[in-house]
């Protein structure tokens, strides 16, 4: 408890949040969400000029506060360094992204912003073109600067997976510690399970890296079906569109690339050649427009509310967990990976419908953070 306690110093207490809030302050208000999760521009265009999304970002931030909302803000990722003539994948790249990272800390000091730094390196349409190696470097040097920049701030990244975790530990001794660690956890959607699968998990973080745990992604979609036979089904589906199986797509990568939709062939084409294969194959849900795992409640508006009725006292009262940001609060008119209307990865994991009105899960996540 007393890591949670140093934690809270810094955030207030437990973060109660919700990614992409839209502006929708009186429901953020409604609801007891006090904190809201935003990606935050790079500082500057590829021309060095100041980026103007940037500023607004900072303006954004005090028009939430006004409704007493904080934020949890996303570092920028690697590719906007590079876009910008920064080599993350150098040392000279590294150091230059240490100081900008501590210059958008000091920007920021004062305003109770908690930090995580970038998104998702172990996930590879992220932290692309990088590897793996080159990303644990890449949060290293981006920790540093964010550390030294705000001294005051809560920091740390949700670059955490049961593959990543031994990145974690080499991160944690490079940087002196961070404040939390952040997981991002989609049990009964992109991986099986559930309500029940949350807490363990949670658990074997911190006792990994001991250190506060934050939840800084977690949901249920209220839409898509869900594959009984995933791999007889993908193996279906890939005959049916003339490949051979997995084994085929082994064998000729470039083939299946160059045959998958544009989107998807492009999140492929862009990573580090390590990855490329993995991702590729991570297409399915995408591919097939249904849940690859299993989960004991269904993927419609009232399996929604149920999986947070069930979920979120017992996030609340775990004595690692110093936060839960939901992902998200509406509704998306299309998927933002394979950019399709119909494809439910994407697209109905929020509170609220695309016309903004409340779904059963606001209620219920209104009760819970609330109490009520």
């Amino acid at each position: 408890m007393a890591n949670l306690e140093k934690l809270y110093q810094k955030t207030g207490g437990f973060i109660k949040g919700v990614c992409h809030p839209k502006e929708y302050y009186d429901y953020l208000n409604e609801a007891g969400i006090e904190w809201v999760r935003r990606d935050l521009p790079y500082p500057y265009r590829p021309d060095g000029t100041p980026n103007k999304s940037y500023e607004n970002y900072k303006n954004a931030c005090k028009e939430y506060a006004k409704y007493g909302i904080r934020h949890v803000t996303v570092t920028p990722y690697p590719s906007d360094f590079l876009e910008c003539g920064i080599d993350v994948t150098t040392a000279e790249g590294l150091a230059q992204a240490e100081q900008v990272c501590a210059d958008i800390a000091a920007d920021f000091a004062g305003t109770g912003t908690c930090w995580q730094v970038t998104n998702e390196m172990h996930i590879r349409h992220f932290r692309a073109p990088l590897d793996m190696e080159q990303s644990r470097d890449f949060l290293i040097a981006c920790i540093r600067g964010m550390k030294r920049g705000d001294p005051t701030a809560a920091v740390g990244h949700n670059s955490t997976d049961d593959e990543y975790l031994p990145y974690c530990k080499q991160i944690e001794e490079a940087v002196g510690g961070c404040d939390y660690i952040g997981v991002d956890l989609y049990d009964g959607t992109w991986s099986h399970g559930g309500p029940e699968t949350y807490g363990p998990f949670i658990d074997h973080v911190y006792e990994a890296l001991g250190i506060p745990v934050i939840l800084m992604e977690f949901g249920f979609a209220s839409r898509g079906g869900m594959m009984t036979d995933a791999e007889g089904e993908v193996d279906r589906y890939l005959r049916a569109n003339g490949f051979e199986g997995k084994a085929d797509i082994e064998r000729d990568l470039d083939r299946f690339t160059a045959w998958l939709p544009g989107r998807i062939r492009r999140h492929v084409e862009e990573c580090a050649p390590s990855d490329k294969l993995l991702c590729a194959l991570n297409s399915f849900p995408h591919l097939m427009k249904t849940w690859t795992a299993n989960c004991a409640i269904a993927h419609d508006e009232e399996g929604q509310a149920r999986f947070y009725e069930e979920l979120l006292p017992a996030l609340m009262a775990n004595p690692h967990l110093g936060g839960a940001v939901i992902y998200c609060m509406r509704d998306s008119d299309d998927c933002f990976y394979c950019g399709e209307p119909d494809c439910p990865c994407e697209t109905a994991w929020g509170l609220i419908r695309m016309d903004g009105s409340k779904k059963p899960a606001f209620e219920t996540v209104k009760r819970c953070f609330k109490g009520e």
